[in-house]
């Protein structure tokens, strides 16, 4: 099923080799060929990926570092949203996620994206004493960066 999967998904981008690489395996398992077969076959679609994914990898960096620098953090908004966060959390108020939603839609936030996750997952679970430790650990690395 993931053969085939990768097959189409392959074809409607243009990526032939992939496409090949992923109908061979497709083709394998349907024939319910070999262990070893099946190996090769899945090593050829792995090579077959392996240069679109680096690509990819290179595009999605290059994207990052032109985000941060087409984007500067807008400091007032941010400090803003943090202190209303912080209310919202002494306060014991969900209300804060949807703050840490936009804060995480902010410019230059994109790299703080795990503690921002880590706070909106104490919220989920009530637990806004931990979501406070959390906010101080990413106001002190805002202050330090």
């Amino acid at each position: 099923r993931y053969a085939h999967t990768l097959k189409g998904v392959a074809g409607n981008i243009g990526a032939e080799e992939v496409q090949q690489a992923a109908a061979a395996l497709e083709s394998a398992c349907k024939e319910n060929s070999t262990p070893q077969k099946l190996d090769q076959m899945l090593e050829q679609v792995a090579a077959a990926l392996s240069p679109m994914l680096a690509g990819l990898a290179v595009l999605e960096q290059a994207g990052r570092v032109t985000q941060t620098q087409d984007q500067a953090v807008d400091l007032e908004k941010r400090d803003a949203l943090v202190m209303q966060l912080r209310a919202l959390l002494e306060d014991d108020d969900t209300d804060a996620a949807d703050v840490i939603e936009q804060l995480e839609e902010m410019a230059g936030t994109g790299d703080h994206t795990r503690v921002l996750q880590q706070l909106a997952t104490a919220i989920g679970e009530y637990d806004f004493d931990q979501a406070l430790a959390e906010l101080d650990t990413l106001e002190s690395v805002w202050k330090e960066g």
